[in-house]
């Protein structure tokens, strides 16, 4: 990491978020989620997205997990 990454970091007091300006492709996807999230409450992520893929669902492993901690399902 460049220093003045590091530094513009260290002179915030907390850490921005990843921001998503335009509706995410996961938003599509949430009444699926949340239904299966209802029927498997111990439903591991990686198996949800391995079916989102399945579903038409293009973005990658992380984007997903970042999604959900930001859109709070």
């Amino acid at each position: 990491m460049h220093r003045q990454t590091v530094k513009k970091y260290f002179d915030n007091e907390e850490l921005s978020r990843r921001v998503y300006k335009e509706r995410h492709i996961i938003t599509y996807h949430f009444k699926y989620i949340k239904s299966r999230m209802e029927q498997e409450p111990d439903l591991l992520l990686t198996t949800l997205w391995k079916e989102l893929k399945q579903r038409g669902y293009t973005d990658a492993y992380r984007t997903l997990s970042e999604a959900l901690l930001f859109y709070s399902i």
